[in-house]
């Protein structure tokens, strides 16, 4: 229980009851009738604000408690605001005014708390607030802090009142609900996704669809088309029931952070959205985290709904403070998994790192076809785009030059042993990986 504001400007009304006395005494000094009148009053004031004091505190006694109901969404997306909402029930028998504020993780952050509302008797207030994670994972939510005024205003009761709960917090899935809003109407092409036609084998006859805007007119079926009196086209499908394996680095290297997210928040988001363009067209997705606290390994599923299962597999996982040791994670999926696949591996490496790669790609090389994808730090990008005024300047302009030559160096070695390799900052991570894995596929290499 703690005094309210209302009880201390009661209070201070006293100071000039106070000062009028001090005035009297010495401007008046024989009028000591006025000074026993304001002393007299000034008492009677101060036992009738003492007593309705006390008797507003003892009233806490019989305030009921509340029932506080908190609404989470049952999926929350990192680094996206989400809106929490609050219910709260109770009986009180007059308007009763409270503060109230979630106990939400700290680490996190937060819009429109505290809150201060009057509840009414009979009934149910609702209210929201906005909050938005930083991690994935388990998020735990503690009881509410509420500060409920007294009767008369002059006491702030403090309680803990309200269940806490856990919140599964997963990566952002922004990408893949877009992906599918603009493949229904084809227009993926918004995205930065590129279906490349492919000539020769490999494409089979899928079905027959009105024709649309950007269509090839080689693919209309002129017979259909003069049957049903509007311009009908061809489908075509790629082979279906390949494989697609990630190996996603979970070591330290993947701790760097871009924007809010970390490198490997990104990676993440990305293997997400190929998984479900994988998923879609047919083919079967696992993976395999490496470089970790506790490494992950999913052999592959197939439809549309494996991707529940990936966010399952991966929604808690974070990257360690260990160095990733490339080798063995190819020997382990050597070992578990046998069929040709797509083995899609995403790090940060940096350059003292090649070495340890090289062996673990010459494994994979063998009996897979490998895509590497490379996270380079956007503030690479930024250092070579600022103008340089001074010297300090320049060294470090040089200097980023020089890692960026030696990477790109890296990045040909690679490629030259038969892998895909891509160089690329997390934000175009998500459409890389799709464009090259429709190439790849298209390719008639697996």
């Amino acid at each position: 229980m703690i005094p309210a504001p209302r009880l201390f400007v009661l209070l201070s009304l006293g100071i000039p009851a106070g000062l009028g006395e001090v005035a009297i005494r010495l401007f008046w000094p024989a009028n000591t009738n006025l000074t026993e009148q304001i002393r007299f009053g000034w008492g009677i004031y101060f036992c009738v604000l003492i007593i309705l004091a006390l008797w507003d505190a003892l009233s806490k006694k019989r305030q009921p408690l509340l029932n506080i109901q908190r609404i989470v969404p049952p999926v929350v997306p990192v680094d996206q605001w989400v809106d929490i909402k609050i219910r709260i029930r109770h009986s009180f028998a007059s308007n009763t005014k409270i503060e109230l504020f979630d106990q939400y993780p700290t680490s996190e952050r937060m819009e429109g708390l505290p809150v201060e509302l009057i509840l009414e008797p009979g009934k149910t207030t609702s209210l929201s607030y906005r909050f938005k994670p930083l991690n994935r994972g388990e998020l735990s939510f503690q009881s509410f802090h509420i500060l409920q005024t007294s009767f008369f205003g002059f006491w702030q009761f403090s309680s803990i009142q309200g269940n806490s709960s856990i919140v599964k917090v997963y990566p952002d899935i922004s990408r893949i609900k877009g992906y599918i809003h603009l493949a229904t109407s084809h227009q993926t092409a918004q995205l930065g996704i590129r279906l490349q036609q492919r000539r020769g084998e490999g494409m089979e006859f899928h079905q027959l669809r009105e024709f649309q805007q950007g269509d090839s007119p080689r693919r209309i079926d002129w017979k259909a088309s003069s049957r049903r009196q509007k311009l009908i086209a061809r489908e075509y499908q790629d082979e279906k029931d390949q494989q697609v394996i990630f190996m996603l680095d979970s070591g330290r290297n993947m701790r760097s952070k871009d924007e809010n997210l970390s490198h490997f928040d990104h990676a993440l988001n990305a293997l997400l959205l190929l998984s479900y363009v994988a998923l879609h067209e047919g083919d079967a997705v696992g993976l395999l985290s490496f470089g970790g606290e506790q490494d992950r390994w999913m052999k592959p599923v197939k439809s549309v709904g494996g991707i529940n299962q990936i966010l399952s597999t991966l929604y808690d996982l974070q990257p360690s403070t260990r160095a990733s040791d490339y080798l063995k994670a190819a020997e382990y999926l050597k070992a578990h998994y046998h069929k040709r696949s797509l083995i899609v591996l995403i790090s940060n490496l940096r350059d003292e790192a090649t070495a340890d790669l090289t062996p673990a790609l010459s494994l994979l090389v063998k009996d897979h076809l490998v895509l590497f994808a490379n996270l380079r730090e956007m503030v690479l990008n930024r250092a070579l785009a600022e103008p340089i005024q001074t010297f300090d300047q320049a060294l470090g302009f040089c200097g980023t030059f020089e890692y960026l030559r030696q990477r790109n160096k890296g990045q040909k070695r690679i490629k030259r042993m038969g892998v895909s390799a891509l160089d690329v900052t997390p934000d175009k991570l998500p459409i890389r990986l799709v464009n090259n894995y429709y190439a790849l596929k298209r390719s008639a290499k697996l």
